[in-house]
């Protein structure tokens, strides 16, 4: 998608199920994805395709870069529920990585109950707003071996009324603080350390902050060096492991990292990311 004024790809009004799998989304004056239930169009006469919510999107493996001149995010959320965003890399643009909130509406329409799971978010340095946001009562969300790193904010938003689950990430900021947390109270931000916010809220107990040292090739941008902190971190059991570009199926067996390349994440959709077991084998090896 290269559009130059609006978003790449546009998924609305509840549609429920959509799927998003490894496409290419660039140079979008706005998102690379949006998916917006938009609950001010509801249309109770045709059911759940019209109940103002996106239930169980799959948004994985997606190359999202360029985008949001014009603001959004790379990926862009409102009225989403029980959805995958796996191994997406996103980088180099301008708004948002990935922003998940209500659509300035009604939290009844906010983002709740979704999986954020080896996603690679980083952005140039003094570039972009957080790598991951939550506002507006986005509840009950999930993040597991993400690396974020963001160019001059925290990696991670949030607001009093919203709340996640969030450990296994790798944490950084370009514009060289230790501000790991946004927390938006009233449209003013309050910076939050990593162990501050550790005590308090129970999160990111595994994570690390650290550069992600990525080694950016001609032919794989964004791969690891091998002294990475990323490959300190991981969930799951290495030996029930599998790489999902291959064609045979075949274990491999490598230690499970955070980010999009080398990163375990359930097989099968989730009906309710509630209760959903992170280290349930089998699971895949992502791209």
């Amino acid at each position: 998608a290269y559009t130059i004024v609006q978003h790449g790809i546009y998924l609305s009004n509840s549609g429920d199920r959509p799927i998003v799998r490894d496409c290419k989304l660039h140079h979008n004056g706005r998102a690379g994805i949006q998916l917006n239930a938009d609950g001010r169009q509801l249309k109770p006469d045709l059911g759940s395709r019209g109940d103002g919510a996106i239930d169980f999107p799959v948004i994985e493996r997606n190359e999202i870069f360029e985008n949001g001149n014009s603001g959004a995010a790379g990926i862009n959320l409102s009225g989403v529920h029980f959805g995958r965003f796996a191994c997406n890399l996103i980088y180099n643009n301008y708004a948002g990585g990935i922003a998940a909130w209500d659509d300035n509406f009604n939290s009844q329409y906010a983002c709740t109950d979704n999986l954020f799971f080896g996603n690679t978010i980083f952005f140039r340095a003094d570039e972009g707003r957080r790598c991951i946001s939550f506002k507006h009562g986005c509840l009950r969300n999930v993040l597991r071996n993400n690396i974020l790193c963001g160019g001059w904010h925290a990696p991670i938003e949030y607001d009093a009324q919203s709340s996640m689950d969030s450990d296994f990430n790798l944490l950084f900021n370009l514009a060289g603080d230790t501000e790991a947390i946004n927390l938006a109270i009233d449209n003013i931000d309050q910076p939050v350390s990593l162990l501050d916010w550790r005590t308090s809220t129970g999160n990111d107990v595994h994570s690390v902050w650290a550069h992600p040292e990525f080694v950016n090739s001609a032919v794989e941008p964004f791969d690891f060096s091998p002294t990475t902190a990323s490959l300190a971190i991981g969930v799951g059991d290495p030996s029930q492991t599998y790489d999902v570009s291959s064609t045979d199926g075949v274990p491999r067996g490598a230690p499970l990292i955070a980010g999009r390349f080398n990163v375990a994440y359930p097989a099968q959709r989730p009906e309710s990311v509630t209760g959903l077991s992170i280290n349930a084998a089998p699971q895949l090896i992502g791209l």
